[in-house]
């Protein structure tokens, strides 16, 4: 169903920045999923460290806070992502739906790191423990499982090793890092239908090893925009009160 005029819940503003970010880390991976709230969730971490009234803090506010026309509704949706943050865990909606967010600053404590940001961070995430200072050249890997320990929790297993070894070494000032996680069901009893066992579909893994992996099949009529960058479908979740979008680009 292809719909010409709906407004976009959120500004792609900071999808082509995600897209140059990832290029430039991952060149030649074209495949990779983004939440444009984790972008804004980690552009928040690096606002607060920033001279408020610089042009840095200009640009971030620009092109990672601007969330277009629904400025009332993404900007509650943000809210609870944060609120979220208080807590491991928070209360399904009458849904079963469960919105979580975590994050962390974690401290090289052989360099100085402003105790006005750490202080910063600690009042937006409403959690202490989630500034983690120790010798990574040391105790980096102690610090890494910590807090994929902490993100598989959160993501009820399905992230298991979101820092990967060495990621916090002797060299590393400090690492910014965020997660969202959001269970929700389809709507509908069951819009789409798991492949028989004998049609595998082979999926390529980072290592660049094949698996055969269960695919999934079905007809649903749901929101749909086509525009000459990019197409955007929105995801038959049940309820409205939390949305998610598949965005797919032409270019940039």
């Amino acid at each position: 169903q292809r719909e010409t005029r709906v407004q976009r819940p959120i500004r792609l503003t900071n999808i082509p920045l995600a897209n140059k970010l990832h290029n430039a880390a991952n060149p030649g991976d074209k495949n990779y999923i983004v939440s444009s709230y984790t972008i804004q969730l980690a552009l928040s971490m690096l606002y607060f460290g920033t001279n408020l009234k610089s042009p840095t803090a200009e640009q971030i506010k620009k092109y990672g806070f601007d969330l277009g026309n629904h400025h009332a509704k993404s900007g509650a949706y943000f809210r609870s992502l944060v609120d979220s943050l208080t807590a491991d865990s928070s209360d399904p909606d009458e849904y079963g739906t469960v919105l979580k967010a975590q994050l962390f600053m974690a401290i090289n404590k052989r360099f100085s790191v402003a105790p006005t940001y750490v202080d910063a961070i600690r009042r937006f995430s409403k959690n202490a423990s989630s500034v983690i200072t120790d010798d990574f050249g040391k105790d980096g890997q102690e610090v890494i499982d910590m807090i994929n320990n902490r993100i598989s929790n959160l993501t009820d297993g399905m992230i298991e090793n979101f820092l990967p070894p060495g990621s916090l070494n002797s060299d590393t000032v400090l690492s910014l890092i965020s997660a969202i996680y959001l269970g929700a069901a389809w709507d509908g009893r069951k819009p789409f239908m798991p492949s028989p066992p004998w049609e595998p579909m082979a999926f390529r893994l980072e290592s660049g090893k094949l698996k055969n992996m269960t695919w999934f099949k079905g007809t649903v009529e749901v929101p749909y925009l086509e525009r000459d960058e990019f197409q955007l479908i929105k995801l038959p979740l049940v309820g409205d009160n939390h949305r998610k979008f598949g965005i797919m680009l032409y270019c940039l």
